[in-house]
């Protein structure tokens, strides 16, 4: 059961809690891949991706065997941009010297770039801004200031040469765990070193190196003398950043620098023993972080993965929204369908306090702040347009990406077959992609008439009939999975051929991917183990408050959970307002692909509050604002007997459900905490009465007998006095602040007083924080709280004529 929510008084909220991706260009297929055997964990081809293609067999000592036919096909060679070999001893028209550089000349038919010391890095820029490209020269130290300095091609510099660009940088030390860089000069002159690696040999001083990096977008592969050294999907990009040189603490010298533009690759990855997919955040890094905010973007750029997915749709004002669902109800703390509400309302919006405090006041996204957001990091963005959309709207949509800059960074896909064939009409040079629950009769047939690059179905339709992935493939389709969250199943979707997996678990299937492409095969299997970091055991919830499941799994596991016996998703909301109250159970079970399963349990208990009432009676829709105004006041002041009537005087507008909910924690109020100050305690059922109490002490200390055993009666007060007991122990002694003539003595269930010129049949009533204490007789107060040290207020008499006395408790 769930009730819809109006946005509450902060007083009344509390939220409790369990805090990427690296861009890989997409765009339409290229050349046809040679056709790859179906993929098995055991047999495939050799990685040609481990070669430089430029360079023939045999060539160097660190080059390996002669590229495939596929791997030429995806990236085949064109005209070059940049052709120089310096011979006619000038630097080239066009090609400018940072501010602040070190001289730039030619000599004997190279260019030389000079630095004097460390802290000098001197540049040259030059030719156009490309996105895909291969960029080689041959390089060499003439001369260095220390072991430490570097040149470095620059594959993404403003003509100005003024911070920020990338750059792939090497040492003359080259075989340093360091030796080679990617880096970005960032705009507040700071290095940040995103990837570092060995080459094979060193490059020292007076030697000639043949380098050569290729470039897809933020992607991009070094080779050294034609083996590849390292790769990165973490480059940094602007939109009109064109190439250059760099030099630090060192002379060096560039000649024969050629820049030559390849085709954008294909999605569709070679079926070899070392591929692995590419990873797509689902609703950004959305296991450590809100889904769909600014926030899971961003994490999940960081991380390492391709892609970042999100949701977008339209709203009242006809603006694009990224939210998941048709309402805003369930990760923001508003209410209502986004069809019907305003931009101004949506912006006022809290989206990550659901998740965790950590992400208090992270607001609802609006496509336009989203695309700034993953425009500052280095992933692509999977832009999912929900249905229905109308085909002004999915253009409206686009509209704003191309306002962004984005459209060579977005790739749209969709459930909807018409919202994909409406953007791909609209704008041809996004890229497309259809998701599906189930398969097509004709997969390949469907995607070839939408015209997409990739089909993307759930990973349960996919398991059914796994041969479909290969006839994709072969048709240069990719194939993309959701939503996969288990490293065991990764393998088995790797395995099958699968080129990009949509995951919940970014970051782990980032790490997955590295390790798995390091070793060639999985790692052996480990031990499942299972814990529950949220609701901890033993949590106590009351209404109001919200909790997300949080679940720690370590081993190639599937994760799953029950709550009170029914299937429940790791960061899945656990909402004590559609519980009942008393004790839940969480069950966790990971079965392991080691074959050691692990189970974990937590048990958590709902509790009725006073605060929690409130909370239910502020936020709860459907209550009429007169009785909602009624009922918030005796709930925060405790008046439950009151509470109960108002509540069923009213009971005939309310949903059963809601006075259900109110009445259940108002009556288990009540029983708790009485009836409230100056009310009539609700009847309740009769039962066998306690047994009876050992007699109060004598005010003058007489000797006394053991009290019979009380008579059965209704629950209620002690049954009555016994006889005259044994004298009693001395009883606690009360000091007076503003009368030194009472004493007192406290017993088990009763206070007996005396007080100079007042009869001791007076009644009184003992009060502290306007909450009673005790009351009856002065000379027999019937106790019904806890008396503990403190002051507390007596009032002696009724009316005009009583008298109040303040007492402390020693």
């Amino acid at each position: 059961m769930s009730f819809p929510r109006i946005a509450p008084p902060a007083s009344l909220r509390t939220t409790l809690a369990a805090a990427a991706l690296l861009a890989v260009p997409v765009a339409l297929p290229g050349a046809a891949h040679a056709a790859t055997p179906a993929p098995t964990a055991a047999a495939h081809t050799a990685d040609p991706s481990n070669v430089d293609p430029s360079v023939p067999a045999g060539a160097t000592a660190q080059s390996a065997a002669t590229p495939t036919a596929a791997r030429r096909a995806d990236t085949p060679a064109g005209s070059p941009v940049v052709s120089e070999t310096f011979d006619d001893g000038k630097v080239p028209d066009g090609w400018t010297p940072g501010a602040g550089s070190g001289t730039w000349d030619v000599e004997n038919g190279r260019l030389i770039g000079r630095s004097a010391n460390s802290g000098q890095v001197s540049t040259i820029a030059f030719g156009p801004h490309l996105e895909d490209y291969r960029f080689e020269a041959t390089v060499r130290f003439e001369s260095v200031v220390d072991g430490n300095r570097w040149l470095a091609l620059a594959l993404d510099m403003p003509a100005t040469g003024v911070a920020p660009w990338g750059q792939a940088a090497m040492r003359s030390n080259t075989t340093a765990t360091n030796g080679t860089e990617f880096a970005q000069r960032t705009p507040t002159n700071q290095w940040s070193v995103t990837n570092t690696a060995a080459a094979p040999t060193a490059a020292g001083v007076g030697t000639d190196v043949k380098v050569a990096i290729e470039v897809h977008g933020t992607s991009a592969t070094w080779f050294f003398n034609g083996a590849k050294v390292q790769t990165t999907n973490t480059l940094f990009r602007s939109e009109d950043g064109g190439l250059g040189l760099v030099a630090n603490g060192a002379k060096v010298q560039f000649d024969d620098i050629t820049v030559t533009p390849l085709a954008a690759p294909s999605l569709v990855l070679p079926n070899d023993a070392t591929a692995v997919p590419k990873v797509v955040a689902h609703r950004g890094y959305s296991s450590v972080s809100p889904e769909n905010t600014n926030a899971a973007m961003a994490i999940g750029s960081r991380a390492g993965a391709d892609f970042v997915e999100d949701d977008v749709a339209t709203n009242a004002d006809g603006e694009p929204w990224i939210i998941h669902d048709d309402t805003v109800d369930r990760t923001t703390d508003g209410t209502g369908a986004l069809a019907t509400l305003t931009s101004s309302y949506l912006q006022g919006l809290d989206a990550g306090s659901w998740f965790g405090s950590a992400f208090e006041k992270e607001p609802l996204p609006s496509l336009d702040s989203q695309l700034d957001v993953v425009k500052g990091g280095t992933a692509k963005l999977l832009l999912e347009i929900k249905s229905p959309e109308t085909e002004a709207e999915v253009r409206n949509i686009i509209d704003h990406v191309r306002a962004k800059g984005m459209v060579r960074r977005t790739v749209i896909q969709s459930f909807d077959d018409n919202i994909v064939r409406w953007a791909k009409a609209y704008e041809p040079n996004i890229p497309t992609m259809i998701l599906r629950g189930g398969l097509d009769a004709d997969p390949v047939a469907t995607a070839k008439e939408l015209g997409v690059v990739s089909y993307n179905p759930s990973a349960a339709a996919l398991r059914g009939k796994p041969e479909v992935v290969q006839a994709l493939n072969d048709a240069g389709i990719a194939v993309m999975p959701y939503t996969v969250d288990s490293p065991a199943d990764w393998l088995t979707l790797r395995d099958l051929g699968v080129d990009g997996i949509i995951t919940n678990r970014a970051g782990e299937l980032v790490g997955w991917n590295l390790r798995y492409a390091q070793g060639g095969a999985a790692a052996p299997a480990k031990p499942a183990t299972a814990a529950i970091l949220a609701p901890k055991d033993g949590a106590e919830l009351t209404r109001g408050e919200q909790v997300s499941l949080a679940l720690d799994a370590e081993g190639d596991t599937s994760i799953e959970a029950t709550l009170d016996g029914k299937p429940i998703a790791p960061g899945d909301t656990i909402d004590p307002d559609a519980l009942a109250l008393g004790e839940h159970v969480l069950r966790v079970s990971a079965p392991g692909a080691a074959g050691q399963p692990a189970t974990a349990e937590s048990r958590f208990t709902v509790r009725a509050t006073s605060t929690g009432v409130a909370s239910l009676v502020a936020t709860l829709r459907g209550i009429p604002t007169d009785l909602r105004a009624a009922l918030l006041p005796l709930a925060v002041e405790r008046r439950w007997a009151a509470f109960r009537a108002r509540l069923t005087k009213a009971e005939a507008s309310l949903t059963a459900d809601v006075f259900a909910l109110l009445d259940g924690d108002a009556a288990a109020l009540q029983v708790a905490e009485g009836a409230g100050e100056g009310e009539t305690p609700a009847p309740s059922t009769p039962e066998k009465g306690d047994k009876g109490d050992k007699g109060d002490p004598g005010t003058n200390g007489k000797d006394g007998a053991q009290g019979p055993k009380g008579n059965t009666g209704a629950r209620g007060p002690a049954g009555p006095k016994g006889k005259t007991g044994a004298k009693g122990p001395k009883g606690d002694r009360v000091t007076v602040v503003r009368n030194s003539g009472l004493r007192c003595s406290v017993s088990t269930r009763t206070i007996s007083c005396t007080k100079t010129k007042t009869s001791s049949r007076t009644t009184a009533r003992l009060t502290r924080s306007g909450r009673v204490y005790a009351k009856g007789p002065l000379r027999r107060l019937v106790r019904t709280r806890t008396i503990t040290q403190g002051r507390y207020t007596l009032r002696i008499g009724t009316g005009a004529k009583a008298a109040k006395v303040a007492v402390r408790f020693g």
